[in-house]
């Protein structure tokens, strides 16, 4: 065949090779209804990818038809072939012809994937980088609405006591006992940290007197982290404004929680510092309600706490946001960068450095914890705040639970020790009947799109394994079956193929129309495969006009035999198509040229793959077209001459 999958014409047909001996796997014996058999040599294919020594068992019945005969290949209409040499006797008898040999496969043409223009000839164009976009990319700030934020005298100021303890945060060699001398210049921030130490949210066995013993069953970290927390809540608290600071701080107090669970869960990271950087994430709020007074506060009113879509309306209505201010007023704090990080990216956690992306992360996964408690939704916010436990942390869903579970027992507790009223909080029990409820629900609905999944998978399949015009299996399908039952023989055990090509059939679809001649081809096919079925033979359609058979356990002699049967039959009667196009189109006339190769011991060394095998009953059928069609050829190598 060539490149196109047509066919080409064979040439060289030598009506003086019109002798020799009957061929040995037929035991000199004739096949059914015919006079006798025999072989005509290929050349021989030495290697290269070709098939090998090959010839063509002539097998006809009745007088071939002189002139051309048509019909189509598996890609398009066959070319039109020489008729083949009348035998001598002028009857039923043998017909010798020699047919060159064929590769395999055509050689893959060598690929230069370099490109060259006239003006540059013979240098290899190279492709133009182009620049990536980085995924923090943000839009320009209104740089002078910040600096007036940055610059309005209401800021929140930070005292003396906490800037220092800021100070000593960057020192990785504090003691003890300097960090409690610091904290006890204010007397009542000592106080309340010294309170909040023995409250029942830490649940420490001994009650502490002093800081310093504090700090040896809590950990310096832990008290620097109420000193610093304490001081900036106090700086942030409410100045009179119509502002929503209850709602603000619960936002603060669950994420808060829930972050630092999150580190201890996981292991990683420091959990008191995401515990800071919860509770300090949206310090930008505040600084911009103080700065940009009830412009702002009518605009966070108008979201009605969803913060993600506060993010949207402060960067179309003032083209800055929150978390951005917050960051600039921490770092004139002078807080620390680990600290930094968290309200800068807890709205846009993927765009935080690598170093920081835990702590950022587990902010923002606290944030969803505060959606789940505070939204409306409750449902989504869940869902989400579920698969982010996954992909961020792989927390199964006991543990994102247990995040949930800790949040509720301890946010009123803590609110308690930053004097902060939390309002009413929704019960335990009820954001687990909803886990439940919306696991449920999540689950139903997995099933469903797996359900969907397999169905379109085993359509896509159907459409890959089955011809749509004839409702037999298609070429995919015959390949897949031959090639299985090519792989399953036991040692020498036979395996015949047989495809059968209509002859002529490009007059068909040209006198009569494409449409009847789909019908046509589709009688047809039901015809082949009524005709092998009793043997429990399935037919498939190999492509255009032709059809396969493969039949195991069946020899050169029987199939071939079986094979003529097929042809009789096809052209002892018509097909009616008139019926199935409402139109009186009348009876057609078929025949077909059929080409049979078997796979045996005889075969073994050259057909030994299912490809090999289809390949040789192909080009049998090219024999039977040469020899005017109506007819079988069968294939069987033949014997290297000694030299």
């Amino acid at each position: 065949m060539d490149p196109r999958g047509h066919r080409s014409a064979a040439t060289g047909v030598d009506p003086a090779q019109t002798s020799g001996p009957a061929v040995g796997v037929l035991r000199d014996q004739p096949l059914p209804g015919e006079c006798g058999a025999a072989v005509v040599p290929l050349p021989s294919a030495d290697d290269g990818g070709e098939l090998g020594p090959a010839g063509v068992v002539g097998v006809e019945a009745g007088a071939r038809r002189a002139g051309a005969r048509a019909a189509a290949g598996f890609r398009g209409p066959r070319a039109e072939r020489p008729a083949g040499p009348v035998t001598p006797s002028g009857g039923r008898g043998p017909v010798f012809v020699r047919v060159p040999a064929w590769p395999m496969k055509a050689p893959s043409p060598s690929v230069d994937e370099s490109v060259e223009t006239p003006a540059d000839a013979g240098q290899t164009r190279k492709r133009r980088e182009r620049p990536r976009p980085t995924s923090s990319a943000r839009p320009a700030v209104n740089e002078q609405l910040l600096n007036k934020v940055l610059s309005c005298p209401k800021l929140p100021t930070l005292p003396a006591v906490a800037l220092r303890v800021v100070e000593l945060t960057g020192d990785d060699n504090i003691s003890m006992a300097e960090l409690a001398r610091v904290i006890e210049h204010d007397q009542g921030l000592a106080a309340r940290i010294l309170r909040s130490v023995n409250s029942a949210f830490y649940g420490l066995p001994t009650q502490c007197s002093t800081l310093t013993h504090a700090q040896s069953l809590l950990g310096l970290d832990a008290v620097r982290t109420l000193a610093l927390g304490f001081s900036v809540v106090q700086s942030l608290k409410g100045a009179g404004e119509e502002f929503d600071y209850e709602a603000h701080w619960r936002r603060a107090i669950y994420t808060a929680i829930a972050a630092k669970t999150t580190a201890r869960l996981v292991r990683r990271g420091d959990a008191e510092e995401v515990f800071l950087g919860g509770l300090l994430q949206d310090m930008g709020v505040i600084a911009l309600v103080r700065s940009l007074g009830e412009e702002y506060i009518e605009l966070a009113h108008d979201c009605d706490g969803d913060h993600h879509a506060l993010v949207k309306a402060e960067l179309k209505h003032f083209e800055l946001q929150h978390p951005d201010v917050g960051a600039m007023l921490a770092e004139r704090w002078r807080f620390p960068g680990a600290l930094i990080a968290p309200i800068k990216y807890h709205e846009r956690p993927s765009a935080a450095p690598v170093s920081a992306r835990d702590p950022v992360r587990m902010v923002a996964l606290g944030n969803l914890v505060a959606d789940v408690l505070t939204m409306e939704d409750r449902a989504h916010w869940l869902s989400e705040f579920y698969q982010r436990a996954t992909l961020w942390f792989s927390l199964t869903t006991p543990q994102a639970d247990e995040i949930i579970e800790t949040v509720t027992a301890n946010a009123r507790e803590l609110a308690s020790m930053f004097d902060l009223n939390l309002g009413a909080a929704p019960r335990v029990e009820d954001i687990q009947e909803l886990a439940s409820e919306r696991l449920a629900s999540i689950a139903l609905t997995e099933s469903r799109r797996a359900a969907e999944a397999v169905a379109e998978s085993e359509e896509a399949r159907r459409a890959l394994m089955v011809d749509a015009l004839t409702g037999l299996g298609s070429r995919s399908a015959f390949l897949q079956r031959v090639s299985a039952l090519h792989e399953a023989r036991e040692g020498d055990d036979p395996l015949s193929v047989i495809l059968l090509d209509a002859d002529g059939f490009r007059s068909v679809n040209e006198e009569l129309g494409e449409e009847t001649g789909d019908v046509v081809l589709a009688h047809l096919g039901q015809r082949i495969a009524a005709i092998f079925a009793p043997i429990g033979a399935e037919t498939f359609r190999y492509g255009g006009e032709e059809f396969g058979v493969a039949l195991p356990g069946l020899g050169r002699a029987e199939a071939a035999a079986l094979a003529d049967r097929a042809r009789q039959e096809i052209a002892s009667s018509a097909v009616d198509a008139g019926p199935a196009l409402a139109e009186d189109v009348g009876p057609v006339r078929l025949t077909v040229s059929v080409g049979v190769a078997t796979a045996d011991a005889e075969t073994g060394t050259v057909l030994n793959r299912a490809e090999r095998l289809i390949h040789a009953a192909d080009k049998a059928v090219d024999a039977a077209k040469r020899a005017g069609g109506d007819c079988v050829r069968a294939f069987t190598p033949t014997r290297r001459r000694a030299a």
